[in-house]
């Protein structure tokens, strides 16, 4: 019988009313073979078998050809694990399945969960961090939630939506959840994220950001204008206070979705706004910021609010801010705009990232 992915819904919501158990694991173990044995190239192999010490069991072994509008760029032995429980998935979980990678000699993983990860990529105990650490190391482990298994489509969604994780695991080391918007953008022939190509996704990232900056610009000008020294004093506070809630996060229990720091971030990226002279007001103004976020400031650093980087930073361009110099205090606005950009980019990595959206 053919694989309908308008059943996943349904498949779903059995999954999450079984108790928790061996048979809801292997319901969910079930819709990933169900699934993934769709994909050209792709076939399912081995299922629910122990190793030798009969301790280290694989939930799902598949082989992939690699072939152009399946798997490409994935190696030939790619294991599956499910994880049908509840609660959020840590880095203990993350390191046991990378360890079952590395014993294997298999370099690529698909992770199928019903919850999310713990804490975000830049925290040393969280899975997210676990998983960047991994894919360093040669074990790649992407991220599939139940929540992405629900909006898709068609074996070629999920193609696609598999492709753009391997881009981001293979470019960033990084976690890539998609909110459901994103992933109705990958539905091919959609006209904006269907194609696959490093071009196409160089693009879509690029739009990505350049929308975010747009919303902080125009959240910045809504702000009260001040003189110099008022402003200056607002960024001062607004990054102590994205500081002091950063020391919270030494308490993994803390805010694990780090939605208040999101806030933050936003109120700080808008009191750096006002920093610029003139107010880019304009288009002419706001396509200079974002020239500068594409090509001067400094990018992708992989800091954050709390990290010894991050204050270095903020310190050096809050002084060259408070200088004489108006080129001098628009460049310190740049960076430190494009800092918090990415800092907030960062966070959005979280699953599930919509939790940041608007109500």
């Amino acid at each position: 019988m053919a694989f309908d992915f308008a059943d996943i819904g349904d498949r779903l919501d059995d999954i999450d009313a079984a108790p928790a158990g061996n048979e809801r694991g292997r319901a969910l173990e079930r819709l990933a073979a169900d699934a993934l044995s769709t994909v050209p190239g792709v076939s399912v192999v081995v299922r629910n078998v122990l190793a030798a010490s009969g301790v280290e069991e694989v939930d799902l072994l598949l082989t992939n050809q690699a072939v152009d509008n399946g798997l490409a760029g994935m190696g030939f032995d790619v294991l599956v694990e499910c994880k049908s429980q509840g609660g959020p998935v840590d880095a203990r979980t993350i390191g046991w399945f990378a360890q079952q990678l590395r014993r294997r000699r298999t370099e690529w993983g698909i992770l199928l969960l019903l919850s999310y990860v713990t804490g975000d990529r830049n925290s040393l105990t969280s899975g997210h961090r676990e998983i960047e650490r991994s894919s360093v190391e040669g074990q790649n482990i992407i991220v599939l939630t139940g929540a992405e298994m629900r909006a898709l489509t068609s074996t070629e969604h999920l193609v696609a939506l598999l492709q753009r994780k391997r881009a981001a695991l293979v470019s960033g080391f990084s976690t890539w959840i998609a909110s459901p918007t994103q992933v109705r953008d990958l539905i091919p022939g959609s006209g904006r994220s269907a194609n696959r190509g490093w071009e196409a996704m160089r693009r879509a990232i690029r739009n990505e950001r350049r929308r975010r900056l747009d919303e902080l610009i125009g959240a910045g000008l809504q702000l009260p204008v001040l003189d110099r020294t008022a402003g200056l004093q607002r960024v001062e506070r607004s990054l102590a206070a994205l500081e002091a809630d950063a020391a919270l996060h030494a308490d993994s229990d803390y805010d694990p979705m780090w939605l208040t720091n999101h806030q933050l971030l936003v109120a700080a990226s808008a009191a750096i706004v006002q920093l610029f002279e003139p107010l880019p007001r304009t288009e002419e103004g706001r396509r200079s910021i974002r020239f500068a976020a594409e090509n001067s400031a400094p990018q992708q650093l992989r800091t954050h609010p709390g990290d010894r980087l991050w204050r270095l930073l903020m310190e050096y361009y809050l002084d060259e801010a408070r200088g004489e110099g108006s080129y001098a205090r628009g460049k310190a606005a740049e960076a430190m705009l494009t800092l918090a950009l990415d800092a907030l980019l960062a966070i959005e990595d979280i699953e599930p990232p919509d939790a940041y959206d608007e109500p």
